[in-house]
């Protein structure tokens, strides 16, 4: 599945084991039992240094040897105890065709279980990713917010000296408008009334008089 590879070795000489299945001697059963033995470690041996899986991609760290003949595996297990870890030293599982499917289907397993963690892991860093920006957005809108305080706070100052006080801006304005400022611009009813100068009147200015010749 996901396009992964299982590399599976099917090449396992059985010509030891037929002779002791054929033999009807014991000693020769024993001396061709031993052989069968030593012809399974020497293929774990081979397959080992091969390592075939490197030339796959998406493939575990191990190869399958498959003994196609249950008995042969399990006598060769049988007689030495050592067989099975021997070759899982050497990155090889030596299986029949009784637990072949199981391996693959263990292996299958843990693949999706692998899987399922790098997308555990995909989905903690995302959501530490995200908690940091709304860390580092809340920092940044509390600024904001200070900075609005401080601009309506500076509004307010400025407004007090437009608008109060018997020296306001405003005021002081009109008065030198009164003195005879000839500007064609006014200040708006709204100014002046926030001003307390809507309905005061604005001193005329003093009238030229001219010299007698």
């Amino acid at each position: 599945p996901g396009g992964k590879n299982i590399v599976i070795d099917s090449k396992v000489s059985l010509t030891a084991f037929e002779r002791y299945v054929n033999s009807e001697d014991d000693a020769a059963r024993d001396v061709a039992l031993k052989r069968h033995i030593e012809s399974v470690r020497h293929h774990v041996d081979e397959l080992a240094s091969k390592n075939y899986q490197q030339y796959f991609a998406d493939s575990p760290d191990f190869v399958i040897m498959f003994m196609p003949t249950e008995p042969a595996f399990l006598a060769a297990l049988k007689e030495d105890s050592t067989l099975w870890n021997y070759a899982y030293s050497k990155k090889v599982i030596i299986s029949s065709p009784t637990n072949l499917f199981a391996v693959l289907k263990l292996v299958v397993d843990l693949w999706k279980r692998d899987a399922q963690d790098k997308n555990t892991a995909r989905i903690v860093k995302t959501a530490t990713d995200l908690y940091d920006q709304l860390c580092m957005f809340v920092s940044e809108l509390e600024k904001v917010g200070s900075a609005i305080d401080n601009a309506a706070k500076a509004y307010g100052q400025a407004y007090k000296r437009m608008c109060q006080g018997n020296n306001n801006v405003i005021r002081l304005g009109e008065r030198m408008r009164g003195m005879g400022l000839q500007s064609k611009r006014r200040q708006s009813d709204k100014a002046l009334e926030e001003a307390s100068l809507h309905d005061e009147p604005v001193d005329a200015p003093d009238a030229v008089q001219e010299l007698p010749e």
